[in-house]
C-alpha cells in the first residue's frame, strides 16, 4: 500500500470556503479565532503528509488511537495515543503513521491564533502533549464536525468557530489539572516505562513524551519513587529479565535483545547489581 495523505474509509473532511473564511476573518465575532479545516480519521493506514511549503493556519492534531510520528524544524517526535500536538503556522512539516492511527484535528486562524497555539502545548510545537481521552471535549470536536457536515453556511461556521474557543478551554484547562498532579505524572511515566520495556527509551523521550523537562522529571520521579528515572526503568528491564530466566529456555544473549541490551556485558553488569547475583547463577538457583 502506497502512502496517502487522505481517502481513508470513514473519513470526516471538511475544507471551509473561501468566502466564509474570508467573511470570519472581518467579522468581531470571529477575527479572533476560527476554523479553516476540520476533521476526524476514524482509521488512517500508510498515513503521510508532506508540507513543504509554508501554510496560514495552526493545526491541531489529536491521536485517539494508534500511532504515528511529526516533523518539524528538522526534529521528529514521536505521537501516541491521547497525545495531541500543534503545528505552527508557516512552517514546513511532515507527520504520519505506518501502522495506522486514529485521528481528530482542526486548521484554525485569528489574531488570536497564535496566542492559543502556545497556549495549548507551551511553545513545543511538532511535540506529543499528553491528553487523556475526555469525553466532553472528544464530543465537542464531534459535534463540530457533524454540524458542518449538515451544511457549510456563514452561520453555521462562525457558531462552530465560537465552539472552537471552548474546545481549546477543555484541552488546555485539563492538561494543565493533568501536569500538575504529581501523581498522575508518575502513573503515566510508569505506564510508559512498562509499554516500552523492551526498547530503548531515554530520559528525553521521557521526558518530551510526558511535556516536561528532564531535570523537573528526574526531580519530581525521584521524590515519589526513590529511584531515578533511568534507574527504574532498568529495573523494570531486570525484573522482565527475570520472567524469562524463570520461565523460558532462552539464552542470555536472546534475553538481552529482547529487552533492549545490546550489549550482554553491561546487561550482565546491571543484573548484578540489582539481583546479587549474575544472570546465570540466577538460572541455577532456585528461586520459589
Amino acid at each position: 500500500m502506497s502512502p496517502k495523505r487522505e481517502g481513508f474509509k470513514g473519513q470526516d473532511l471538511l475544507v471551509l470556503p473561501e468566502e466564509i473564511k474570508k467573511a470570519m476573518a472581518g467579522s468581531p465575532l470571529t477575527s479572533q479565532l476560527y476554523i479553516t479545516n476540520i476533521g476526524h480519521f476514524p482509521l488512517a493506514e500508510e498515513h503521510l503528509v508532506v508540507r513543504d511549503e509554508k501554510i496560514p493556519q495552526h493545526i491541531f492534531i489529536y491521536c485517539v488511537g494508534g500511532d504515528g510520528w511529526c516533523e518539524v524544524e528538522g526534529k521528529r517526535h514521536i505521537i501516541r495515543e491521547e497525545n495531541f500536538l500543534i503545528i505552527p503556522a508557516n512552517t514546513p512539516h511532515k507527520y504520519g503513521s505506518t501502522e495506522g492511527w486514529s485521528l481528530f484535528w482542526v486548521h484554525f486562524r485569528g489574531t488570536s491564533s497564535s496566542m492559543f497555539a502556545d497556549a495549548l502545548c507551551g511553545g513545543n510545537y511538532g511535540t506529543g502533549c499528553i491528553f487523556s481521552k475526555n469525553r466532553d471535549t472528544l464530543e465537542l470536536i464531534r459535534e463540530m464536525i457533524d454540524d458542518l457536515n449538515r451544511g457549510m453556511t456563514i452561520d453555521s461556521c462562525s457558531y462552530n468557530s465560537m465552539k472552537l474557543w471552548h474546545f481549546f478551554a477543555n484541552v488546555i484547562y485539563n492538561v494543565q489539572t493533568e501536569n500538575s498532579d504529581p501523581e498522575n505524572i508518575i502513573e503515566k511515566a510508569i505506564s510508559l516505562m512498562v509499554d516500552k520495556v523492551e526498547e530503548v527509551l531515554t530520559l528525553e523521550e521521557m521526558s518530551e513524551a510526558l511535556n516536561l523537562t528532564p531535570p523537573y522529571f528526574c526531580r519530581l520521579f525521584k521524590n515519589k519513587t526513590g529511584h531515578s528515572p533511568v534507574d527504574y526503568f532498568i529495573r523494570l528491564k531486570i525484573q522482565r529479565a527475570c520472567n524469562y530466566l524463570n520461565f523460558t529456555n532462552m539464552k542470555i544473549k536472546d534475553i538481552c535483545d529482547e529487552i533492549g541490551y545490546s550489549d550482554p556485558y553491561y546487561f550482565s553488569r546491571s543484573f548484578k547489581k540489582i539481583m546479587g547475583v549474575s544472570p546465570a547463577q540466577y538460572r541455577k538457583k532456585p528461586q520459589w
